[in-house]
């Protein structure tokens, strides 16, 4: 397992080619890898200070083979304020997904029965429009779920805009307005693919089974409101929540 780890860390810092572990056999191989390559790769990024979930629709769960959504980490050295310049020549094949993020305001340790939608809104600082970054590698044309997982799907930051809702938000008629290059590519309320608040429930009962407290002052980023994009050089993608405000960045 530790060869295994040490080669998809190493692919993902040289920004190699996706490839597969077929030794990883399962779910939870891929995240026992995912473990042992975040802490390869968190001590030169600044550390962990994200998390995130990805296929937490039941149609993106079918699809991918999987009982429960799947969850990773986001290292600090990618997570960006909201106006931020991207260098399209640093990514293999860069995509970006639409999200809304919880600033995490207090500490989530275990907690008797676990948690859910009702219990994390305490520990919720604010709901910020976010954009996640993903460095696809040629990967997503080879669903090998578990050598995905081990490399946290993809993720490569997040930008984070604003200013924010607060923690009790009623997101059931917000509408997201995201537009590439100017032309608008999605309006629609009601886009998050759960309530963000089930989302962040989710990640915090799954990292506390894995000895892992959401720290005050992470971010969790809940869920694309639309398919994986790209943003190609010289183009700037915008997404508005209503209520939440806008996050946007560039490519050159």
């Amino acid at each position: 397992m530790k060869d295994i780890a040490a080669r998809i860390a190493a692919a993902r810092t040289a920004r190699a080619p996706f490839a597969a572990e077929p030794e990883l056999a399962d779910i939870e191989a891929g995240l026992a890898a995912q473990d042992l390559v975040t802490g390869l790769l968190a001590p030169a990024a600044g550390g962990v200070a994200g998390y995130k979930i990805s296929w937490n629709t039941g149609a993106a769960m079918a699809r991918m083979g999987l009982p429960h959504p799947g969850y990773g980490r986001v290292l600090a050295e990618g997570i960006r304020e909201s106006g931020a310049v991207l260098e399209a020549a640093a990514y293999r094949e860069f995509m970006m997904e639409p999200e809304i993020a919880a600033v995490i305001g207090a500490d989530m340790a275990p907690r008797a029965g676990g948690w859910d939608a009702a219990s994390v809104l305490a520990h919720v600082a604010r709901w910020v429009p976010a954009f996640e970054l993903l460095d696809r590698r040629g990967g997503g044309a080879v669903p090998h779920v578990p050598t995905i997982l081990a490399g946290n799907i993809f993720n490569d930051g997040a930008v984070l805009g604003g200013p924010g809702a607060p923690a009790d938000t009623d997101f059931s008629a917000l509408e997201t307005v995201v537009s590439v290059g100017g032309e608008e590519l999605l309006r629609q309320a009601g886009a998050a693919p759960q309530p963000p608040a089930e989302a962040l429930a989710f990640i915090a009962d799954r990292f506390n089974a894995r000895g892992i407290t959401l720290r005050a002052g992470d971010i969790v980023l809940c869920g694309t409101h639309m398919p994986v994009t790209p943003v190609p050089a010289g183009a700037e993608a915008v997404m508005s929540v209503t209520g939440l405000g806008e996050v946007r960045f560039s490519m050159r």
